[in-house]
């Protein structure tokens, strides 16, 4: 009776092992929350990489802004294909490689410090050194400076750290390592918490440039150039609303998430979410800024087409394409004035040179002579 009772309270704790090939929900669920989002965002990556060489411009791509944008574009890529390596790796029973856990360690703790150097590049063309104070510019890039090297030298750290756990035989798997250094390893908190101050400080420094920027007392734009201007505008507040908005809030989220939880987990999904969200916000920032140039260029060009003109002139003969000026008899016969206006040319960019008022334009063509239109 004693061996029947101590059997069925220990039969909740056996489980039957799955199936060859498969594995409890409850056992692969990080791992799959990880492959979803890595995946779901290398898949956004793709087209929008498409969109910035389309709407970008030769001048544009010479730019260290671009260039840096590309890159942060390729190291996205890169950090989903190596999520879904190792992810997807263990599962299938493969021996783990320390090699890409730390490789994958080094690319995702270097993004976000990648990105946010773009992100000070843009706050460089809205404070030019040329036109900005030389005690605001150095109060303003200065301290952004030494923050940029602080987190560089903090991650370096942590990223060396982190291969030491890596190595320690007792942790068997990525998730019991970054179990172990979620509260341990203050590198974590250090990086976050700078994280926060860089991404509130350049963005309050943006959008206060952007609110004084709007309006320019005593100038007086027509409607094509107000229609420009409102264009930059926006895409200026789109720009803000991308690059710092939401990676701000989402460092301050995964912040709180690493002083009050003390599962790792979540914090590691909105991390690694963030990464992502600032690659694309860049990324839409520069393809809506480039955008809006295409337009008002287009713009402009199609309501100013670019016609000039000569001083007006006497002329003898009336030239235009497809077909032939009367001959001076025949033109002092039907006009009476040997006086017209000649025209080199009906496409726009050539001179045009006007005769006097009374001047007359007259057709002719090799089949016959059409009347003189007054």
């Amino acid at each position: 009776m004693d061996s029947a009772n101590s059997s069925t309270t220990s039969m909740p704790n056996n489980f039957l092992p799955p199936p060859p090939g498969l594995n409890y929900i409850a056992a692969i669920q990080p791992s799959l929350i990880f492959l979803m989002i890595g995946t779901s965002w290398g898949g956004i990556l793709l087209p929008l990489l498409v969109a910035l060489f389309y709407f970008s411009t030769k001048e544009l791509r010479r730019k260290p802004v671009f260039i840096l944008n590309v890159l942060a574009i390729l190291l996205g890529l890169f950090l989903s294909i190596m999520n879904a390596v190792i992810e997807v790796i263990p599962e299938l029973h493969y021996p783990f490689r320390l090699w890409t856990m730390v490789v994958f360690t080094i690319g995702d703790s270097f993004t976000p410090w990648l990105v946010e150097l773009i992100l000070v590049l843009r706050l460089v063309t809205v404070y030019p050194i040329s036109r900005t104070p030389r005690r605001t510019w150095c109060a303003i890039f200065i301290p952004l400076g030494l923050i940029k090297i602080g987190r560089m030298i903090n991650i370096t750290i942590y990223c060396a750290q982190y291969t030491k756990l890596l190595q320690n035989p007792n942790f068997q798997n990525p998730i019991s390592v970054g179990q172990s250094s979620w509260h341990s390893q203050p590198g974590t908190k250090i990086e976050w918490t700078l994280q926060v101050v860089d991404n509130t400080v350049t963005s309050a420094l943006f959008i206060w440039r952007l609110r004084s920027g709007l309006h320019v007392p005593g100038v007086v734009e027509s409607d094509i150039n107000y229609r420009s201007y409102a264009s930059k505008v926006k895409a200026l507040f789109w720009i803000a609303v991308s690059n710092f908005i939401f990676p701000v809030i989402l460092s301050i989220f995964q912040l709180i998430m690493l002083f009050r939880d003390p599962d790792f987990l979540i914090g590691s999904y909105t991390y690694l979410t963030n990464d992502f969200v600032e690659i694309v916000g860049v990324m839409l920032a520069t393809v809506w800024a480039s955008s809006s140039n295409w337009s008002s260029t287009n713009s402009a060009s199609l309501a100013h087409p670019t016609i000039t003109s000569s001083a007006p002139q006497f002329a003898r003969n009336i030239h235009l394409e497809n077909f032939q000026a009367f001959d001076s008899i025949a033109r002092e016969e039907n006009t009476g004035t040997a006086s017209h206006l000649e025209l080199n040319s009906l496409k726009s960019g050539h001179d045009i040179e006007f005769g006097p008022v009374e001047s007359h334009l007259e057709f002719s063509s090799n089949d016959e002579e059409k009347a003189p239109v007054k």
